[in-house]
């Protein structure tokens, strides 16, 4: 994967994208897909930033807009096999307090970086992600939870002998690992479980844990009745007295459904003392559905993962003697074999070459990318001016971005002489415009990057996540 420093941007052309795509949604699927349906992903800009390790951060403004339009030099497009919703990799640490859940706080606030505040769910070194239902009020996890044979209940929990209690939630899909897994983000599963109270028994929620906040003394085993009330039904549970007549836990048998709160209550059964220090608990009801039910909405994600992949020269549509400075997400640009049509389609093609070629003599000068080349008397009465993303010796063609002006046949192409290589000079033979409309489509995301140099045998990789 391609790694180096950069300067990130969510434009606003990604917003007025989620405001049609809301303005659409209630006319159905159909009505989406005609109006709202590619995603390309960008390489562009060949000329250097002025501190080659530092570059700039990129200002919004509609100049700024254009000149990315301007500098793109290939577009791929994006399908859903390169998208993946994803959260914060938080791996299982020994020695870590992690929050545990409960429904009476916001477990998705965040810093100012926008990152969890409450660390309330984990990976564990097979790639298991579990969500933490106790933490034993507050002690830290020394040991790691496992979804194995035997260590599980009916419901998926996860009891550990340091006194956490883990829900199971999904396991790490090898294939998405691969694609949509860094050093901070992790993939999660876009199932058919959208959170409603009718698809699962748990309903409008459910009381998957009973924990005490408080250690009882006094207590019989066997001698302790659990009540439940709420707005729901069914749930029942057992409490777990050791030898000492310590309540220490209580046990689910029965996580019932329907529940938006409960409380409950504990008593000593009829003929049993009470208790010299009474337990105290709590028994936060799940989400809407249960937990694990739909781990998208509870583990609280809010970004996607855009996986960008540029390999060798890609038929011959990516140069691969170019160092590039940007890369960048573009949404519903226009095909140039559209133009015609009203309205005209929208791109469509797998990839697209965004630069003008321009066919010229043979010779001995050589073009050099990122080079400024220009037809005229002079630079500064050129008719004609362009950025040389690439040059192909073999087949005398020259790939311009930047243009200003109309090339014209026939005349000479000259390489500015105050670059690092001059005396550039060919005769243009005939020009190919780009089956792609400079300008068109929501710019979305542009990252500036240090330079990005390709080779014949090179792949890029980017992972850009946008947050929402």
């Amino acid at each position: 994967m391609a790694t180096s420093n950069t300067q990130a941007q969510l434009l606003s052309g990604s917003k007025i994208y989620e405001v049609l795509q809301y303005y659409y949604a209630p006319g159905g699927s159909e009505v989406v897909t005609t109006n709202l349906n590619t995603f390309y992903g960008f390489i562009g800009n060949v000329t250097p930033w002025p501190n080659p390790t530092q570059p700039p951060a990129f200002e919004e403004t509609e100049k700024n807009i254009k000149e990315v339009f301007k500098n793109i030099i290939s577009a791929k497009l994006i399908t859903s096999a390169d998208i993946s919703p994803v959260i914060e990799r938080i791996d299982w640490t020994t020695g870590t307090t992690y929050d545990y859940y409960t429904d009476d706080e916001n477990m998705f606030a965040v810093d100012a970086d926008g990152l969890l505040i409450k660390q309330f769910y984990v990976r564990n070194r097979f790639d298991q992600i579990f969500k933490c239902l106790w933490n034993n009020d507050g002690e830290p996890s020394t040991v790691e939870p496992q979804f194995l044979p035997g260590t599980f209940d009916n419901s998926f929990l996860v009891k550990t002998s340091d006194g956490y209690k883990w829900k199971y939630m999904y396991s790490l899909d090898s294939g998405l690992k691969q694609k949509f897994f860094d050093t901070s983000w992790m993939p999660v599963p876009i199932g058919t479980n959208i959170p409603n109270p009718v698809s699962t028994f748990a309903g409008a929620g459910s009381i998957e844990v009973i924990n005490v906040t408080s250690v009882g003394q006094g207590y019989s085993s066997g001698g302790v009745t659990i009540t439940i009330s709420g707005d729901g039904q069914y749930a029942n549970a057992t409490a777990l007295v050791n030898g000492a007549g310590y309540l220490y836990d209580v046990s689910v048998s029965n996580t019932g459904q329907n529940y938006t709160y409960s409380t409950v209550t504990i008593a000593p059964s009829t003929g049993y003392s009470t208790p010299n220090v009474p337990a105290v608990v709590i028994a936060p009801t799940s989400p809407v559905g249960g937990h694990g039910f739909d781990p998208l909405s509870e583990l609280g994600c809010s970004r996607v993962m855009v996986a960008l992949e540029f390999m060798e020269n890609e038929g011959g549509l990516v140069p691969t003697d170019v160092t590039y400075y940007q890369i960048g997400l573009l949404l519903d640009p226009v095909s140039q074999e559209s133009v015609a049509q009203n309205p005209p389609t929208l791109a469509n093609n797998s990839l697209y070459d965004a630069t003008t070629q321009l066919f010229v003599s043979a010779g001995t000068g050589v073009y050099t990318p990122g080079q400024t080349i220009y037809q005229g008397s002079s630079q500064a009465t050129a008719t004609f001016i362009g950025k040389i993303a690439s040059f192909d010796a073999l087949a005398n063609v020259v790939r311009v971005i930047n243009i200003t002006g109309t090339p014209t046949v026939n005349d000479a192409l000259i390489q500015d002489a105050s670059g690092p290589v001059s005396g550039a000079i060919r005769t243009l033979l005939s020009v190919v415009e780009p089956d792609f409309i400079t300008f068109s489509g929501y710019m979305a995301y542009i990252e500036n990057r240090e330079g990005v140099t390709r080779s014949p045998d090179s792949t890029e990789q980017f992972r850009i996540v946008l947050r929402f």
